[in-house]
């Protein structure tokens, strides 16, 4: 995997109940359809992990975010790996929407919002999340 020559990018990923069991939020590993991975994500990318109502344990939440470790193209599919780092507590969904702008937010209004996609978000919507809470990001 290409790593950055600048800061990291930033992302927010939608979990959803579909791949709980094979793919848990804290399971260092994001599948993800090829149309909705950007190609920009790499290694030292930051994700804000945000699981949607249906997910066991941590629906409507952002209990973590993931340290992009590699990228792994795999047919129709793109998993994404990373380190995963622990909120507690976690974020609601309307602390993680009062942090990100009207278009972002306009990501995930869609009512047919299914898991699972990636989508590039604004460092001041990463570090308002991230703000005030004991996450160790390197």
């Amino acid at each position: 995997m290409k790593k950055h020559s600048s800061n990291p990018r930033y992302f927010l990923a939608v979990f959803g109940e579909k791949y709980a069991n094979k793919h848990p939020v804290d399971g260092e590993c994001y599948p993800v359809p090829r149309p909705y991975c950007p190609a920009a994500i790499s290694e030292n990318d930051k994700i804000v992990l945000f699981c949607l109502l249906d997910y066991p344990r941590y629906g409507w939440t952002v209990p973590g975010i993931g340290e992009v470790t590699q990228r792994e193209d795999s047919g129709d599919d793109v998993y994404v790996h990373y380190r995963y780092k622990p909120i507690d507590p976690p974020i609601g969904r309307n602390a993680l929407m009062d942090c990100l702008d009207d278009e972002e937010t306009k990501q995930l209004k869609y009512p047919r919002l299914k898991c699972y996609w990636l989508r590039e978000i604004k460092q001041a919507s990463f570090n308002c999340i991230v703000r005030e809470r004991r996450v160790e990001l390197s």
